[in-house]
Parts: structure tokens; sequence; C-alpha cells
């Protein structure tokens, strides 16, 4: 992203940078951490494999490498920009000190919304720097990777440090249609990319990782192809590729996949057809993270996290973390996983949906076309053995199951005393004071549905949780759409 409109040296700016300086504490993945100490256990733990679980983390590459650059490590004064390099100056003792002392904060990230997507991005991003960097030739691996991962810094700083102002950026960048870049210059006066950078240099980083972040196109464009050039084009590249894969919605993905490839396609001799395995790649590389994040890479638009920065500002409450969780394992199981067991899948979302205190029981009937029958199959929440029970006619007057079921339509009701529910077999089986009916339809058929109900009073399905349930029931029609094919 180019420098034109920015003010880096404004108040906010300056504020902000002090304080991350003063505090410098940034929250790393948990699982990372856990690699690396259980490493340190090992007699045979080397300075490489350290540093590869370093590099799958921004904060703890970041740490390492900012106590390489100070006074007491780095005698010869040059910036240290490798993490193999810098692990070996600090030793594995020290890295170890500066992993245990993050997984104190990892918690904390899990309560600032968006962190755990950024996270993931990061990850993306290093990663399609390196198969970048490889594919053209350039030489260090190792350092395109870092600044792809460190690219999207000063994002990350943001949501981190400040949470209403990215939620406000976000929201403000949807409304009106603008760019990240913009919306944040409009609201704080300054840029993610600013921030990065001011921070970094506060932590003695210098050279290509801050280039990077301030790195205009245009001029790129027009300079030489020398090792740093080529360096700024690839993390620039790898930074516009995640956007446009992972944030954009699917309507828009591929055609901004292709403005990638326009823009950046023969400086860097890619191809469409070389792009695949690199994005297929960078998948694989980060699953690791994402999935001990509870992340779905459907997580990762735009959309999805401008909606819980809406519930932030709002202050309304965000939709469950289990069911969040739950529908990122679904999610995650259903792209990596094609031989999943449909059974264990759906026993999931049961689960799921009674854990999140959305329901106090779940049930998942199929539709038996030929007979005119749903039928229920499986059941969570102390409706295991009732789910024989559950027999309804396939039929639109047969209310609220047949009838949801044929139409198509939600039901999410209330059962008052007197009222038409409370007259029904159901109501006389299974006694809910309320339930609702997700129908699932497939190839225009009646397949499936997801009943859920509650038998204590008082009780209020608020919007999140609403559009959560949703979530689940689209993503077993997906499940059962799969295994059908």
């Amino acid at each position: 992203m180019g420098t034109d409109g920015r003010t880096p040296h404004s108040p906010g700016l300056a504020s902000l940078s002090t304080k991350i300086l003063e505090r410098g504490d940034l929250p790393a993945c948990s699982q990372n951490i856990q690699s690396l100490l259980k490493l340190s256990a090992s007699p045979n733990a080397s300075i490489a494999a350290f540093s590869s679980v370093a590099l799958k983390d921004v904060t703890l590459s970041l740490r390492i490498l900012q106590a390489a650059n100070t006074a007491l490590f780095n005698r010869a004064g040059r910036t240290i920009l490798s993490v193999s390099h810098a692990t070996a100056l600090l030793g594995l003792d020290t890295v170890v000190q500066i992993a245990a002392g993050l997984g104190l904060l990892e918690e904390f990230a899990r309560t600032r919304p968006g962190l755990r997507e950024l996270t993931t991005l990061s990850l993306l991003t290093a990663s399609h720097a390196r198969q970048i960097a490889a594919h053209y030739g350039y030489a260090h691996a190792e350092e395109a990777y870092l600044c792809g991962l460190l690219r999207n810094l000063g994002e990350l700083l943001v949501a981190f440090y400040t949470p209403e102002d990215y939620a406000r950026i976000l929201v403000l960048a949807e409304r009106e249609k603008l760019d990240a870049a913009a919306a944040s210059r409009r609201l704080v006066g300054y840029q993610f990319e600013d921030v990065a950078a001011h921070v970094m240099e506060g932590w003695g980083l210098t050279g290509p990782v801050v280039d990077c972040q301030r790195a205009s196109l245009a001029e790129l464009l027009q300079e030489p192809p020398d090792d740093a050039n080529t360096l700024m084009m690839t993390a620039t590249a790898a930074h516009a590729l995640t956007v446009a894969v992972h944030r954009k919605p699917e309507r828009e993905s591929r055609a901004a996949t292709r403005n990638v490839l326009q823009r950046f396609g023969h400086r860097l001799r890619l191809t469409e057809a070389e792009l695949q395995p690199i994005l297929h790649n960078a998948i694989l590389e980060a699953r690791d993270t994402y999935e001990s994040l509870d992340i779905s890479l459907s997580a990762l638009k735009y959309q999805r996290q401008v909606e819980r920065a809406t519930a932030l500002l709002d202050e309304r409450p965000i939709e469950s973390e289990r069911l969040s969780q739950a529908l990122a394992r679904l999610e995650n199981r259903l792209t990596l996983e094609p031989d999943f067991d449909i059974a264990e899948f759906v026993a999931t979302a049961l689960e799921a949906m009674v854990a999140s205190g959305c329901c106090d029981r779940a049930l998942f009937a199929q539709c038996d076309v030929k007979r005119k029958l749903v039928q229920g199959r499986y059941a969570h929440g102390g409706l295991e053995g009732q789910a024989q029970f559950f027999c309804y006619p396939l039929s639109a007057t047969d209310y609220p199951i047949g009838a949801s079921i044929v139409h198509g339509e939600d039901v999410f009701t209330d059962v008052n005393p007197g009222s038409r529910l409370a007259d029904t077999p159901l109501a006389a089986v299974f006694a809910p004071v309320w339930l609702a009916v997700l129908p699932i339809t497939l190839t225009g058929q009646p397949a499936a549905c997801f009943y859920l109900d509650r038998t204590r009073p008082n009780f209020t399905l608020n919007s999140d949780e609403h559009t959560a349930l949703c979530r689940l029931r689209d993503i077993a029609a997906r499940a059962l759409a799969q295994k059908r094919a």
C-alpha cells in the first residue's frame, strides 16, 4: 500500500505507538507456545527446529527478533532479521523464557474481536510470500516469510490495543465501501502500516520488514528488480493475494485474484496455474494454527469481521464462543476431511447447540419422501432415548414439523398455553415452552431438519444466536450434500 495520504506524525499515531512500546504485550497462539516448550524438553532440540515453530507465530517471531536486536545481544549493531540467527544469538533457554511469558496473554486475545482471524491471515500471507519468493528464485526464503508474516502487524496491533477504534474502522469501510486505509485515515488520522512501521522501529527493527510496510506499488514497479525491490514486491503481492482470496466475498474473490495477477504476475513470473498450489499449500501450512484457534477460513471474510465489530459497538452479546468454535471446526472438517463421518458430524452440531445455551434439547431428523414421514435419528440434551418418538407426517398441514419442512421455512416460537402449538402431538410428547425447527432441503426435495426446544420458561434467543443456529443448519446441509455426492 502506498504512502499517499498518510499522516505518519499524527498525534494519535504517536500516542498509540507510545502505548504499545510501553506495554509491549501482544498475544501468541498457545499451541505454538506449547510446541516450543515441549521441544525444549527434547535432548535433540535444534535451532532450526525452534525457529521453525517460532515462524508460525507473529508474536513469537517479533519477540525473538526484538530481544536479539537489543544492545545486550546485538554487539555488532546491524539489524538482525532472521529468526534462526536471532535464536542462535539468544540461546534456546532465552527463547523458551520468551515463549513461556507469552502464554499468559493468549486467553486475553480471545476476548478481542478479530485477533484470531488476523493471526491466521498473517500466517497465510507469510506462506504466500515464501512460496512466491521460492518460485521467483529469491535466495532468502525466511526473510520473505518474515516480511509476509509481519505485513499485517499494524492491523493486529490496532485491533489488540484499540478494539473499538478497529471496530469503527471496519464498520465505516463496509458502510461507505472504502478500503481499510482510507477508513482508518478518516477516523484516527493514520493507517495500519504506519502503526507497524513506528512500533517496529521502536523495537529496534529496521530494513526490509519496515520498508515493506511503507512500500508503494507504483514506486516498486518503477525501480530496478534488485533483491530489495523483489522482497518488497513479494510481501506486497502476498498481502494482496491473502486479501483477495480470504477476505473478499466469494462473488468478488476471483476477480480480485485476477487483479493481483495483473499487477504482480509479470514482475514475479506468476501465472494463474502456478498460483493454485501456492494458495493450497498456504492453507495446509496454516491449518494447525487456525484449527487450534477454532477459526474457519470463512470467518476471515471482511463481512464476518464487520458483523462482530458491529456487535461490539452496539454492546450486543456476540454469539456463544462454544457455538462459534463448533461452527469453525465443522466448516474445517468439510473443507479438509472429505471422508468425515456424518453421524459424528451431526452429533457435534447437536452438542454445540445445547452447550451454547441456545436450547435445552436438540434433535436431528431425516425425511423419508416415499413414506412421507420425518423421523428422528440423533439427539442430545435428554432426547437421546426419545428420537424414535419424533415421527411426523411430511405434510404442509402438519404444524410445526411437516409444514416447516415442506415449505422450507424456519420456525422460532414460544409454546404458550392455549395456543395452536400447545394442542399438537409434538407438545403432548415433548412439552416444550419454546421450540425451533430448521429445515434442510437438497436439490429441491425435503431432506432433514433440526428440532430444538427449551423446557424452562423466560428465554429469548438473541440475533447472534439466531444467525449462528442458521449457519450451523447450512453447514449440516452442505455435509449431507457432500455425502450424497
